[in-house]
């Protein structure tokens, strides 16, 4: 035999890539006839391109395997391929080089080619199992300085298994007849009935066997065979096989098992081949018929499984199956659940076991003839099995809790059957806390790619503590934060999130999560209507494609921001400044905010990357009833106006509706419904109830969350117990109470009113309109009844007065005095007042109803000060100036008069005296004295004082001024009244002129114009007495008067009998007697 020196190369790495080769080196065995090769692998990464060429292809070919279509690989074969008598005249080695152009990654291999010198069989063990598992029995080669050859490929081997039994107890298995693996020269070994380097042994039987095994062909026939001893044993188990700790009187079972291929099976005792054995029966007894031990006393004891096949065992080095036994008194409990965690799962069933504990802690074996007094709330546990001695339990929560598990050890059956009473002071209980399961809402998540800011989302778990720790399958789709559960969007793509609870990590939930392009936008379902002044929040949608194609709904879309247009900006407004929700209502993956501003409909459009929707939208007023509370009398009833709160809907206004909401408490008050009022109308029960009125539109396709509004109102339904009369419009409010008051020839509507007793209060009550009421005038001609019923109309007549209206309702009564007037005057119109405290003047209010006021009071810089009494309204100068007073008569409406002072100084003086002293000359027909007027009559004159416009001051002042009047000659006597007025007393005919001078405030001289006064003789008719036969004429003569003669007019005290033209023509008519009268006018009505 010719020896080779091996070759051993190292591979080689001059690129910085981090491509490996799977072998440094390889060994060859030589054979003439059969290809010995071995596969090259390019590895960390695979997937190069890599050119494979030997340095010997003489010794080593080398071919790439699974070329690509630029005639590179990753793999390649290589095979010894050196010639019979070559052998031994060199070293026969090699290089491989595999090269990758791509990266300038160049890997080698050294390979060597030597002689088989040895064989050996490596196994696993040498004991093998009865129907176990089969064992892989393995030939290794190695050259003649003991180097082991890297594979003998496809070099075919004999094997033989040899025993002194005539029941072989092992047999070869073809790996076609079994459930392994085998490399693929074996597979083409055993495809032509033959045997490689690698065999599966299987035990079929107790005992040993050789396994031996050779080159079955004539070239190696010089290696030396090898062999291995094997032994085949029974694979027994005895149950229990570990340390038991039991207290006096336990019983514990045992069983023998053996193990085989496909599982274990039950060896029935007692059994020929086997036999258990117990060491003494002082501590513990062997049933052998039941296989079962029952402690006597405290102590240590063990029991042994034997078998006939001991000397097999022994040979094998296997001692016999055995089981320690400690008898030992109980010290303590231990409870168990599965899972080994009390937080628990409901709707999941438990399995919960009870353990006694000695005094150093050792688990002890608990009988079935203990007896455990065990206790569980089955208002939140279930109990699905419960075992005899009670230490067993199948359990499931029904419901989250926290609850206590109870348990004593309290008696244990001999082997009489009696019971041995326990001190009952070895128990222990056991807290639990129940929880629903870990569910994540939603189960899959849909999130749109958002390039401008990444999705994100609050991921929410239910059930379980409460306390979750995330994570994500795939953190470059999504990843999402340990504590929080925030989710973020990372890139298009599908992973999941796991919720797991801190407290018990066995309680988790799994969620989906896709993150999509956007495919389309749209509204979820929304509410859509809204009240001024408060905000509507409308859901928007999000839709994406995932891979199979399906369109879905986005989970959140909170970071799209969708362009937002109104149809109506005045009715509502676009707040841009509030963040996206996911709603809480209807569906949808995020919202814009709007703010309503008024009533009305409005069209909200959004859009997005292209894609856009609209939707309709109400704003309306808040809802409102006229009033928060109201009266109403037994059987009557009363409407009141509600306003504002949701329209019919636009789209489906015959959902529309308006209700009563607690109608079922009363049916004593009725609620109706007229336009937009609400009719509300008492039985005959008297109470009092708060009604809540609602208003809204029905839930429809087009309105999935309508909105509504209510309001409520406090009714309480009395018998009336008064009654009052009052006018119909509002009353003045500076009019007392006490006073009604009516323009002659005016109507007016009367009203009757009730109060009674509401909540024992006396209460107004707004409708009597139940009531029959009888209206009566006490004076019908001043004030007239037009109409019965509550509402009673009234005509006043002509003439002024007081009159009593009465109305009557049952035993009820009510009276109204009422003063008929005409209307406001004021005299006079106006003043004119020097400006002096004292010089204060009064205006007289006549008509009205006796109640005043002056609208505009002056202020403190005015002209003048008043004060009004009464009817009497007095001023009081303070400044000059004019100023014009409004007085108002507080009970009747639209009833004023003005009254204009004027306060100054004295500017100028006139004379206000007759031009003629006047006489009147009388004629008498028939029999009549003359009357005469000698010359000494007598007028009063008066001075005028005058302020700068020529207004004339009141004459009720004249004793504050002190004038004096001059007369130019004696032709009159001229006498002082007061400071103004002077008696003028007529002493001869003739023209006097009169002049008149006094002081102003200033100390200035005044004066007036001179007058002049004509003094003139009485006046005669001629003749005296005459007397006329009928149709007769007669010329009257005129004697004395001024000069000349002003026109005369005549009057006859009996037109009957005469007639008189102006120019004193007498014509008599029939007989009878009359007087004539001549009067002259002189102007200023003297």
């Amino acid at each position: 035999m010719i020896l080779l020196r091996v070759l051993l190369a190292l591979c080689l790495f001059q690129a910085s890539t981090a491509y490996r080769l799977n072998v440094p080196r390889v060994l060859l065995p030589y054979h003439p006839t059969v290809p010995v090769s071995f596969i090259l692998e390019v590895t960390h990464p695979t997937g190069g391109c890599f050119s494979w060429r030997s340095t010997r292809p003489d010794i080593v070919s080398v071919k790439s395997m699974d070329t690509n279509g630029a005639g590179c690989s990753d793999r390649a074969e290589i095979r010894s391929v050196a010639k019979p008598g070559s052998v031994g005249s060199s070293e026969l080695s090699a290089v491989i080089f595999a090269e990758d152009k791509g990266s300038g990654t160049t890997l080698s291999c050294g390979v060597t080619v030597d002689e088989i010198a040895t064989i050996s069989i490596e196994t696993t063990t040498k004991v093998l199992f009865v129907d176990a598992a089969p064992a892989r029995m393995t030939v290794d080669a190695f050259n003649a300085d003991g180097d082991r050859f890297s594979t003998l490929s496809e070099i075919a081997l004999e094997w033989e298994l040899s025993s002194s039994n005539k029941a072989k107890p092992l047999r070869i298995v073809p790996f076609e007849q079994s459930t392994y693996e085998a490399p693929t020269e074996i597979v083409k070994l055993e495809k032509n009935r033959k045997k490689g380097y690698l065999i599966l042994i299987e035990g079929v039987g107790t005992g040993t066997a050789t396994l031996t095994t050779k080159f079955s062909d004539t070239y190696l026939q010089k290696v030396a065979a090898h062999n291995v001893e094997l032994a085949v044993v029974a694979n027994l188990l005895l149950v229990p096989s570990q340390d038991i700790y039991m207290p006096v009187h336990a019983v514990v079972p045992f069983q023998v098992l053996i193990v085989k291929q496909r599982g274990t099976e039950i060896v029935t005792m007692p059994n020929p081949s086997y036999e258990l054995q117990i060491d003494g029966g002082d501590i513990a007894s062997l049933d052998k018929k039941t296989s079962s031990v029952r402690a006597l006393t405290t102590g240590n004891t063990a029991v042994h499984l034997l078998s006939s096949h001991v000397d097999v065992r022994a040979k094998a080095g296997l001692r016999p199956p055995s089981t320690l036994i400690h008898v030992v008194d109980a010290e303590s409990v231990q409870w168990h659940v599965s899972g080994e965690n009390w937080m628990l799962e409901t709707g999941k069933q438990y399995e919960i076991n009870v353990e006694l504990l000695d005094e150093h802690g050792n688990v002890m074996f608990v009988s079935d003839n203990s007896r455990f007094d065990t206790h569980v709330d089955e208002k939140v546990l279930r109990v699905d099995f419960k075992s005899e001695n009670g230490t067993w339990l199948l359990v499931t929560p029904l419901t989250p809790a926290k609850t206590t598990l109870r348990t004593k050890y309290v008696a244990i059956v001999d082997a009489n059957g009696n019971r041995i009473a326990q001190s009952g002071k070895i128990g222990g209980e056991q807290r639990a806390v129940l929880v629903d399961p870990v569910r994540i809402i939603p189960p899959v998540i849909y999130l749109p790619f958002v390039t401008e800011k990444r999705e994100q989302i609050e991921l929410k778990a239910a059930g379980g503590s409460g306390l979750f720790d995330w994570s994500s399958e795939d953190g470059h789709v999504a990843t999402v934060e340990l504590t929080t559960g925030r989710l973020t969007a990372n890139s298009l793509g599908n992973t999941a999130v796991k919720a797991t609870d801190k407290r018990n990590e066995q309680l988790s939930d799994r969620a989906n999560v896709h993150v999509l392009e956007v495919s389309g936008i749209g509204f979820g379902e929304t509410v859509r209507e809204t009240f001024v002044g408060e905000p509507l929040e409308l859901n928007i949608k999000a839709t994406g494609l995932t891979s199979d194609g399906v369109l879905v709904e986005m989970s959140d879309c909170r970071n799209i921001r969708v362009h937002v247009q109104l149809s109506d900006n005045a009715l509502l407004r676009h707040d841009s400044n509030e963040e996206s929700k996911i709603p809480k209502i209807g569906t949808g993956c995020g919202s814009i905010t709007l703010q309503g501003l008024n009533s009305g409909d409005v069209r909200v459009s959004i859009s997005y990357l292209g894609h856009k929707a609209s939707i309709d939208v109400a704003v309306y007023e808040k809802l409102k009833i006229s009033e928060d509370t109201s009266a109403i009398a037994l059987q009557s009833s009363h409407p009141l106006t509600v306003s504002g709160g949701p329209r019919p809907w636009v789209l489906d206004p015959a959902y529309f509706y308006r209700r009563r909401e607690n109608e079922e408490k009363s049916s004593q008050l009725q609620v109706t419904f007229e336009n937009d009022k609400a009719v509300f109308q008492c039985g005959s029960t008297e109470f009092t109830e708060i009604v809540r009125v609602r208003v809204g539109n029905l839930k429809s396709n087009t309105l999935p969350h309508p909105i509504h509004a209510e309001a409520t109102i406090s009714i309480c339904c009395a018998k009336p117990t008064r009654l009052e009369i009052f006018e119909s419009k509002a009353r003045p409010a500076k009019c007392p109470l006490n006073v009604h008051a009516m323009l002659v020839e005016s109507n007016a509507e009367l009203v009757l009113r009730g109060s009674g007793a509401c909540n024992g209060v006396a209460t107004p009550l707004a409708s009597i309109n139940g009531l029959k009421t009888k209206w009566s005038s006490s004076d019908s001609s001043l004030l007239k009844i037009a109409r019965q019923g509550i509402h009673s109309d009234v005509t006043a007549g002509k003439k002024e007065g007081q009159v009593t209206i009465q109305a009557h309702a049952g035993a009820l009564s009510a009276k109204y005095e009422v003063t008929v007037t005409h209307g406001i005057k004021i005299e006079p119109s106006q003043l004119v007042l020097w400006n002096e405290a004292v010089s204060k003047g009064a205006f007289t209010i006549s008509g009205g109803s006796g109640h005043f006021h002056v609208d505009n009071l002056p202020t403190a810089g005015a002209p003048v000060s008043v004060a009004l009494r009464s009817r009497i309204l007095t001023v009081t100068p303070k400044n000059n100036g004019q100023i014009s007073l409004r007085v108002t008569d507080s009970c009747l409406i639209d009833q004023q008069a003005a009254a204009l002072v004027r306060i100054a100084d004295i500017h100028s003086l006139a004379i206000d005296a007759p031009q003629y002293v006047s006489f009147i000359a009388r004629c008498e027909i028939l029999y009549k004295n003359i009357l005469q007027v000698e010359i000494g009559q007598e007028v009063e004159v008066e001075i005028l004082a005058q302020d700068e416009t020529g207004a004339s001051f009141e004459k009720e002042h004249r004793p504050l001024a002190d004038a004096q009047l001059d007369a130019n000659n004696n032709h009159v006597v001229l006498t002082k009244i007061d400071g103004l007025r002077y008696r003028l007393r007529a002493n001869s005919i003739g023209t006097v002129s009169l002049s008149a001078t006094s002081k102003s405030s200033s100390g200035r001289v005044l004066s007036s114009r001179p007058h002049t006064v004509q003094i003139f003789s009485p006046i005669f008719l001629q003749p005296k007495r005459l007397t006329l036969i009928p149709d007769a004429k007669f010329q009257l003569e005129v004697v004395g008067g001024p000069q000349p003669t002003p026109p005369l007019d005549f009057s006859l005290n009996n037109s009957m009998i005469a007639s008189i033209e102006p120019n004193a023509l007498i014509t008599s008519s029939e007989l009878g007697y009359t007087s004539i009268t001549g009067t002259v006018r002189v102007g200023d009505g003297h």
